[in-house]
């Protein structure tokens, strides 16, 4: 074991023999993929149940990936639907999800310092901003967001669509188990919470003067976030606002890192190169681990901390396998 886990640094128990931890204690309860909440992130709405099918394993739930849970609205005005069913709704990816869509779920967790921030991002703030969007279905999938909870990790598989198979899976919600790491080197020790891939610039990527890396970065004005939705180009103004907080710090991965995360991604998500689809059949949005930090003047973030979901049992580098204790039944 590495006593330090800073660049380039070794690798965990996990990933330096190519083992699984177990436990006795193993919670495990059956949940049922969301398809119509799928089907609102499908690149075809029209045939979304089809479409789903033919790429079934874009949708699907499959073992090892991080399950969220779907069967609270973000918001009161939501018109999702929601039949009664005997298994809770989950989901592992965001399938086709609109890139404003994406952007809107960035902003919200990445201003989310208090409670009450939250709550009014998520209903007046995302409500406004709904309303000035002309695009019908970016304005539905942001107005039908779901509260996602961590469920656990699926230990099989269960499809978005009936006609392939199976919807119902079942989920690990208690216990050990080794899973893939995100974009950030995990200690033994650590509180672990999700992030979406697509939040990874959100975060410090290495250790700054008086910062660790996965800290946050410093949070948009309330004002900027009153322009953004006054402004008519709502989808520009999202975009470029984001991109001026990628660039307080630019991204550099090591060959290493990246041929590892490269060589992970084959397998849970599918080949980038694979006949005859290729990049399109690939599985993405989808959400991983990250070590809980304070934030830099050392206050709590609500947003990152309601995700709170597990404990780093043995420590990982980036993109390999860490083993962590699911602590989701007592959130």
């Amino acid at each position: 074991m590495a006593s330090s886990y800073n660049p380039p640094g070794l690798p965990g128990l996990a990933g330096s023999t190519g083992t699984r931890v177990d436990s006795a204690a193993k919670h495990i309860m059956a949940c049922k993929v969301d398809s119509n909440m799928l089907a609102g992130w499908c690149s075809d709405l029209q045939n979304a149940s089809n479409h789903m099918h033919i790429h079934k394993h874009k949708y699907c739930m499959t073992r090892d990936e991080l399950v969220l849970n779907t069967n609270m609205a973000l918001n009161e005005n939501s018109s999702m639907m929601r039949r009664g069913a005997a298994y809770p709704s989950v989901v592992t990816t965001l399938g086709d999800c609109s890139d404003v869509c994406k952007n809107v779920i960035t902003i919200l967790y990445h201003n989310a310092e208090t409670g009450s921030t939250f709550l009014y991002m998520k209903t007046e703030g995302v409500e406004d901003l709904t309303n000035k969007l002309n695009n019908s279905t970016e304005q539905q999938q942001i107005k039908n967001l779901p509260f996602f909870m961590a469920q656990g990790y699926a230990l099989g598989v269960a499809y978005a669509s009936a006609l392939s198979g199976d919807t119902v899976g079942s989920v690990l919600i208690g216990g050990m188990c080794t899973v893939m790491n995100g974009a950030f080197d995990c200690r033994a020790g650590q509180m672990l919470q999700w992030y979406f891939e697509f939040e990874e610039d959100m975060f410090y990527s290495s250790n700054q003067t008086g910062i660790m890396a996965g800290t946050r970065k410093d949070i948009i004005p309330e004002n900027t976030w009153h322009a953004i939705i006054e402004n008519g180009d709502t989808p520009t103004e999202l975009n470029r606002t984001l991109n001026l907080l990628k660039l307080h710090e630019r991204r550099q991965k090591s060959k290493t890192e990246e041929s590892r995360k490269r060589f992970h991604d084959r397998g849970l998500k599918g080949a980038t190169d694979g006949y005859p689809r290729g990049k399109s059949s690939c599985k993405s949005n989808m959400a991983f681990p990250k070590p809980y930090m304070l934030r830099e003047d050392g206050t709590d973030h609500y947003g990152d901390k309601i995700r709170i979901f597990a404990k780093c049992i043995t420590g990982a580098r980036k993109h390999e396998m860490v083993d962590i204790m699911l602590m989701t039944q007592s959130l």
